[in-house]
């Protein structure tokens, strides 16, 4: 009935869940979805979205059968570029800058690392 509500909800849990992070993370959010997304972008060097400039070109969605939100692709026409300042990005890119939450906080905790390097080893 009020999605502003559960999108306020969301990012408090990502912004002010501390430790306990970990838990109230996949609680909320489609910790799996978002891991193959970040691990994508990094992987397709795509240098318009989420992991490189300004953060764009995606989607937040709340899923209406588990509730949990998660993020999609908006566009991928900046993929694979040649550019090689971009094509060594490192699997951790921009994750130790606390404006990208995304990468900042979920890749801090060790589990959600490992599962995301995991996507990452799939990938390539």
């Amino acid at each position: 009935n009020n999605p502003w509500t559960e999108l306020i909800h969301a990012c408090d849990v990502l912004n002010n869940s501390g430790s306990a992070l970990e838990t109230t993370f996949p609680e909320v959010f489609d910790l799996d979805k978002i891991l193959w997304h970040l691990a994508c972008e990094i992987a397709f060097v795509d240098d318009d979205s989420y992991i490189y400039k300004g953060k764009m070109d995606y989607y937040l969605y709340q899923d209406p059968i588990t509730g949990r939100w998660t993020t999609y692709d908006y566009d991928a026409n900046s993929t694979m570029s040649n550019n090689a300042n971009r094509v060594n990005w490192s699997p951790f890119y921009n994750a130790t800058k606390a404006n990208y939450p995304l990468l900042n906080k979920v890749l801090a905790i060790p589990a959600f690392r490992q599962r995301f390097l995991a996507h990452m080893r799939t990938i390539l």
